[in-house]
């Protein structure tokens, strides 16, 4: 193959493109333009490729200061999870250590947890296919952080090797109501405007978006989470993973519904964040009381199909959810990501996709 090399790009192109480094993450570099990424891609190609002997060799290139010079071999370790690194109070989440490298006599591998966790077992004997360690999400304090950092280490007189990882917390929403009508309100007519919705009846329930099941904005939130824990049997807690809210754990209803959530986040200081939406059906959104949100349109889910900056308070702030399913199915998910840039571009949505999630939150532990 041949690479051509930006003098043969056409500078129509070039113009077009422009020089600019721009990602849909939080990407940093020294120098954000795209030629000095080129220009660093192509240093590490050319040096592998002559001092590392790859057999692949790039003709013509110019010098470049060469690879520092190669440490002594020592273990590395590595962490695979057995399943998805997010876990809700409760919840167990599997890992496995592995060794890259030398393994010294008598090495041991051993896990330390933040506050809140338990390791099973705390140490065991290093070995070369890899030690499992059990991480029980106890959640014993007041509130569950979205962030939860492990260390491992191999000790072998002394630490040998060590690696931090983390564990994401899940959101913790309460399960306030489920609803939905038995006949089509006066907002559905059942015969003179709709005269199909007559035989509907004898198969499905209803639903009408504009109807507050529960006077909106809720208030009694703990009264509501009480009355529904004592329905199911269990507490009415939704844990939500990846930021989905997954009503099928607790909610096994077919045909349409409505149900009302509410989670409490807590925030050190006073800062603004953006609420980030995506939804396939109607919804409401509240914060710290007020709508935010009112959306009565049908959607393919995305993570950005919606976004709300709002101003969280120092402390407790609560936001409530008013979800519709009017079809076979739901997704909806709620993430809450940084501001940074948006505070001098308002709600452009490259400002809002270039931020971080944030991880420094945690909600409340809801509480029978």
């Amino acid at each position: 193959g041949q690479i051509l090399g930006a003098s043969r790009i056409p500078q129509h192109l070039k113009d077009a493109i422009g020089d600019e480094l721009v990602m849909g993450i939080k990407y940093r570099r020294d120098e954000m333009t795209v030629s000095a990424l080129a220009r660093d891609t192509t240093r590490i190609g050319v040096l592998i490729g002559g001092q590392l002997k790859t057999g692949i060799e790039i003709t013509d290139a110019p010098a470049f200061a060469p690879l520092p010079p190669r440490k002594a071999v020592a273990p590395e370790l590595e962490i695979s999870y057995d399943g998805l690194p997010a876990a809700a109070p409760g919840d167990v989440i599997g890992v496995t250590v592995k060794i890259d490298g030398p393994i010294p006599s008598g090495a041991e591998l051993s896990v330390t947890a933040p506050e809140g966790w338990e390791v099973f077992p705390k140490s065991q004997p290093a070995n070369r296919d890899g030690v499992s360690f059990s991480l029980r999400a106890n959640g014993g304090g007041r509130t569950w952080s979205y962030r939860n950092g492990f260390n491992t280490e191999l000790k072998a007189n002394g630490v040998v090797a060590h690696k931090s990882f983390g564990v994401a917390g899940a959101a913790l929403w309460k399960l306030l109501g489920v609803f939905y009508d038995a006949v089509p309100t006066s907002a559905q007519p059942m015969r003179s405007e709709a005269p199909s919705q007559g035989q509907r009846r004898f198969n499905h329930h209803f639903l009408d978006i504009e109807k507050q099941y529960l006077p909106e904005p809720v208030t009694d939130i703990e009264d509501q989470f009480r009355s529904m824990s004592r329905i199911l049997g269990v507490p009415a807690i939704v844990p939500s993973y990846e930021n989905e809210i997954d009503l099928s754990r607790l909610v096994g209803l077919e045909g349409c519904y409505t149900a009302y959530l509410a989670r409490t986040v807590v925030v050190d200081s006073e800062r603004w964040a953006f609420l980030v939406v995506g939804h396939t059906d109607a919804y409401r959104l509240f914060f710290n009381g007020e709508l935010v949100g009112n959306v009565t349109e049908a959607s393919p889910w995305t993570p950005y199909n919606r976004s709300y900056r709002v101003k969280f308070n120092a402390g407790e702030n609560v936001i409530v959810v008013k979800l519709c399913r009017r079809s076979d199915a739901l997704r909806f998910t709620l993430g809450i990501r940084n501001s940074g840039d948006a505070e001098r571009n308002g709600r452009d949505i490259y400002a809002i996709n270039s931020e971080d999630w944030a991880v420094d939150f945690a909600d409340v532990i809801p509480q029978l």
